[in-house]
């Protein structure tokens, strides 16, 4: 009869748990075992293994054979290596068990990695509304903290507004200089309108001397 050292499954659906039993490979997997000499959870973080030494060096001893899974979980414990310095019958005084594994980090979905990104939205959307609630809930309590809360909002507002101002200024400025360059142009055309009526009035007052001596001519001639 060989005898194997193998797994048997007693978890629920999607919640195993295993047992490390002895018994016949000759019987199913769900059948009549010898002796369970240990427990496998995997879904603790990290994963427990508890297995009997005795019993199992005992069964190794005797030819029982571990099935891949099991001989998995025994190198994890560092049992296996164990196993192989008893049997080479070297001393165990220079065997020490592994450090355990720190516990596997999950895994970071696309859609865990949305939902992230939403939160801090949210939660910046909603901080400034809170700290005046806070302000107000305050001002009826004790009026000093109430105080230092409306200056610490007034202070985060303050880099914006100055942010604005320079931006007001320019526009000042641009509608100033506009305004003088049109009042300019106002001033220019001003000017240019009596000097042009001066040089109408230069031109006519030679021409009415010429009429004037044309009529005293013509009444002397008369005479």
């Amino acid at each position: 009869m060989s005898v194997r050292i193998r797994l048997r499954r007693m978890g629920a659906k999607k919640n195993p748990f295993y047992r490390i039993i002895v018994a016949d490979s000759r019987k199913p997997r769900d059948g009549r075992y010898i002796e369970s000499i240990g427990t496998y959870d995997p879904l603790k973080e990290p994963a427990s293994i508890q297995i009997e030494e005795e019993k199992l060096f005992g069964w190794l001893k005797n030819g029982a054979q571990p099935s891949d899974p099991v001989w998995d979980l025994l190198s994890r414990l560092g049992l296996r290596q164990k196993w192989e310095m008893l049997k080479s019958g070297q001393d165990l005084s220079d065997w020490q068990p592994p450090a355990p594994k720190a516990p596997r980090q999950k895994k970071r979905t696309k859609a865990a990695a949305a939902k992230e990104e939403t939160v801090k939205e949210t939660a910046e959307e909603t901080e400034e509304p809170a700290v005046e609630e806070k302000a107000e809930a305050k001002a009826e309590e004790s009026p000093a903290e109430a105080a230092e809360l409306k200056e610490s909002v007034e202070a985060q507002a303050e880099p914006a507004e100055e942010e604005e101002a320079p931006k007001e200024k320019t526009k000042a400025k641009e509608a100033k200089k506009e305004s003088k360059t049109a009042v300019q142009e106002k001033k220019a055309k001003a000017e240019a309108k009596p000097e042009e009526a001066d040089g109408e009035s230069d031109q006519t007052a030679p021409e009415k001397e010429d009429q004037d001596q044309q009529s005293q001519k013509e009444d002397t001639e008369k005479a």
